[in-house]
């Protein structure tokens, strides 16, 4: 099981001048899982630890024991793609954002899954 680094998650929580519930509400997290991800009583996916070191403004380094090592092509890649999509976001009503992200989540959980699959998990 992949070991958070509970001391420092909270802290950067704190920094936001939210609680732990509050914040995991405000950034989508189901706020359960973040607590059992927190004190270990729950595993953290890799997508979903990367997910929460982007939200915490981090290096997954940062919050956990591993060390995580990303192509920079595909970094600078994706980073244009982040910035490209922020651009037309302000142009989206929440609720369509909110579709947006939904579809989008789905299509990764579709795409992770074919892989686990393939990988044998």
């Amino acid at each position: 099981m992949l070991k958070l680094k509970e001391k420092k998650i909270r802290e950067l929580i704190a920094q936001t001048g939210l609680s732990v519930r509050a914040w995991a509400h405000e950034h989508g997290f189901p706020q359960t899982s973040l607590a059992g991800w927190i004190v270990g009583s729950r595993n953290i996916k890799h997508d979903n630890l990367l997910r929460l070191a982007q939200e915490l403004h981090c290096q997954p380094e940062d919050i956990a024991d591993v060390v995580i090592k990303m192509n920079p092509d595909k970094i600078k890649e994706l980073e244009e793609d982040r910035r490209e999509i922020s651009a037309l976001l302000v142009y989206l009503t929440t609720e369509q954002r909110k579709r947006i992200l939904d579809l989008v989540q789905k299509i990764a959980d579709a795409n992770r899954a074919e892989e686990e699959l393939i990988r044998g998990e």
